[in-house]
């Protein structure tokens, strides 16, 4: 028996009102960017985090380093909420903001925005125990629905050594952490080298020693990385 039978149009309309307004006194929904109530994210936030210009973050590598928007504001908000609160709804804005820093890590391989390879940095297991899901790796999905060109993601990354946690160090000390970390669990396709362009892709970038990692242990394994892209990225001094 269906359930549109059990329920009917009407009153399964009234059933959903029901359980929404029941839902908003136990847990109230609101905009993870600015407390909105009753929505999540809001238009305002998602349309400002769309509307940013990506904009290129100078780190000292060889490849450039787009970033979305500027971690501050609603967008840090938005990034927070998805990494460490489980909102994986966000991911849908978020990974759109993505999209469009990636795009403009790869129009200068050739002038347009061929399909690529997203490689999402990878997480410590702690995190990933913790959080029960790779958020970047879902960033990562969302940005290819969102470049919509036959873009892949390919999680080859792992992290091969123990880390500290890279909260409250220096960029001197989180190029140590991180230095030889990461490893690619497979070599890049011999078809593949020097044609299939790759894009490291993150959350975040702030001193670039994440990026940088990712980037070396890439290419160590064969792979032709075009650029870093990130939603967030260091305020304009």
């Amino acid at each position: 028996m269906s359930s549109d039978h059990l329920f009917p149009s009407q009153g399964s309309t009234s059933l959903r009102a029901t359980v929404h307004a029941w839902a908003q006194l136990v847990a109230p929904l609101s905009c993870a960017g600015c407390g909105a109530p009753d929505v999540s994210p809001c238009p305002i936030c998602c349309v400002t985090l769309l509307r940013s210009v990506p904009r290129v973050v100078h780190h000292p590598l060889h490849v450039p380093v787009i970033a979305a928007t500027a971690y501050a504001g609603p967008a840090r908000r938005l990034v927070l909420m998805h990494k460490d609160r489980g909102r994986t709804s966000l991911a849908t804005p978020l990974g759109a903001a993505l999209g469009a820093a990636v795009r403009k890590a790869v129009v200068a391989v050739d002038g347009s925005v061929p399909a690529v390879q997203l490689v999402p940095v990878p997480s410590r297991r702690m995190n990933l125990v913790r959080r029960g899901r790779s958020t970047v790796a879902e960033l990562a999905q969302a940005a290819c629905r969102e470049l919509d060109n036959g873009s892949t993601v390919e999680s080859v990354l792992r992290v091969c050594q123990p880390l500290r946690d890279q909260v409250g160090l220096t960029a001197d000390q989180r190029r140590r952490n991180l230095a030889g970390a990461f490893v690619a669990s497979r070599p890049a396709h011999e078809a593949a080298r020097g044609k299939m362009p790759v894009v490291v892709v993150d959350d975040i970038v702030t001193s670039g020693a994440t990026s940088a990692e990712a980037v070396r242990a890439l290419e160590a394994s064969g792979y032709w990385v075009v650029g870093v892209a990130a939603v967030c990225g260091p305020r304009q001094r």
